[in-house]
């Protein structure tokens, strides 16, 4: 079965990793370039203003979708985000520096959205764990090699080369996506601008609520991970980014050898609630360890961010395959509604991190997460399926 979703949905599976492969180069580097700029900003609030503009892309994405169609709201999203990434990698100006990391971040999540869309459209609903399990599989696959080639990079020579090789990679997506798709129409009418409306009516629906409340807190713990960890265990723990490239890159394994297989399980069993308990618990204990240790042993950290990736992994599919089994075509709104948890995750980590952190250290505000996803548990057990 998974050879056969592979197989039709090679194209897009390709494009999405060639995306996700300009993601995971820069992805855990944002926050030590942000603090490199010598701003009086602290690195997580200037990230919070990227997220803003994630947030606003994600909300006004169905009007782009269908008014120059997602074909061309890519290709658009993608030319700005190339322009971003290049200014980053040549600036010397720090206004220009922060302007340009907010349009990539952005743009980035448009081209997220729309190829999300293109792989909904290419979708039936009965494979919907393995599809997704799969796409986030091979994308993170990409998040296993980006990391490596961001440290060797940064060590040999500066950050902002990462960001120079990130926007080549962007380019070669664009050519391939444009030649592939060459005769792919799609203005997707079904899909509306989120509103209010779509807030009180997924509040209303208790089931898809507590999914999205619980796979809010694993992309929570994705933002806390990618702004503050990295920055830990450099200036903190003193790895440096060819060490740190390493183990960020080591920890995406999990992913790629679970991610499927976890969806198969979810599309048997119809058993997100056990797999969503058992990410949220995996995470946060993990994540508790790292908050409590002090040394800097390159295998014991790799071991321990593996066991993060493990329980990620779990949650992850879980969610994503609970929600779209319980939404009906017509629930676009629906959709567009739960594409704000990542960027509203991304947004509120920074600012919640920044704060906790004017009080205390790292550690703590790792305990803190680690407490909030454990706590978490509970909210997953209202996952069951409709009869």
């Amino acid at each position: 079965m998974i050879f056969q979703v592979l197989k039709k949905m090679k194209v897009i599976f390709e494009v999405n990793f060639i995306l996700v492969m300009a993601m995971a180069t820069t992805a855990y580097i944002h926050s030590s370039y942000l603090s490199n700029l010598n701003t009086t900003i602290p690195a997580g609030i200037l990230f919070a203003f990227g997220s803003i503009t994630a947030l606003i892309s994600t909300f006004h994405s169905p009007f782009l979708f269908q008014k120059f169609g997602v074909k061309k709201s890519i290709i658009l999203a993608s030319v700005l985000n190339t322009i971003g990434l290049l200014t980053m990698g040549i600036s010397t100006n720090p206004g220009l520096s922060i302007f340009a990391f907010i349009i990539t971040i952005g743009s980035t999540a448009l081209i997220v959205i729309g190829i999300d869309v293109v792989i909904n459209h290419f979708t039936v609903t009965k494979e919907a764990g393995e599809v997704r399990g799969l796409n986030l599989a091979l994308g993170n696959l990409a998040f296993l090699i980006g990391p490596l080639i961001a440290g060797v990079l940064a060590n040999k020579t500066n950050i902002n080369t990462v960001y120079v090789f990130a926007a080549f990679l962007i380019v070669g997506m664009m050519i391939f996506f444009k030649y592939k798709f060459k005769k792919f129409e799609l203005h997707p009418t079904h899909i509306k601008q989120v509103g209010l409306s779509d807030f009180f009516t997924l509040w209303k629906k208790e089931k898809i609520k507590y999914a999205y409340i619980t796979g809010f807190m694993v992309e929570y713990f994705f933002g806390i991970w990618a702004i503050f960890t990295s920055i830990y265990m450099h200036e903190v723990i003193g790895f440096n980014w060819a060490q740190i490239g390493l183990i960020l890159a080591l920890m995406h394994i999990p992913y790629i050898i679970l991610e499927p297989i976890i969806g198969d399980i979810a599309d048997r069993y119809n058993n997100e609630k056990k797999l969503m308990k058992i990410g949220l618990c995996i995470t946060g204990l993990s994540f508790l360890w790292i908050a409590l240790m002090k040394h800097d042993i390159v295998i014991i950290w790799i071991i321990v961010s593996i066991l993060t990736r493990i329980g990620a992994s779990f949650g992850q599919v879980a969610h994503e395959s609970f929600f779209f089994k319980q939404i009906k075509p017509s629930e676009s709104g629906l959709v567009s509604m739960y594409r704000t948890m990542s960027p509203l995750a991304l947004l509120i980590a920074p600012i919640s991190g920044s704060i906790i952190l004017l009080f205390t250290g790292y550690s703590n505000l790792f305990i803190f997460v680690s407490i909030l996803l454990l706590a978490s548990m509970l909210l997953a057990n209202k996952l069951t399926h409709t009869p």
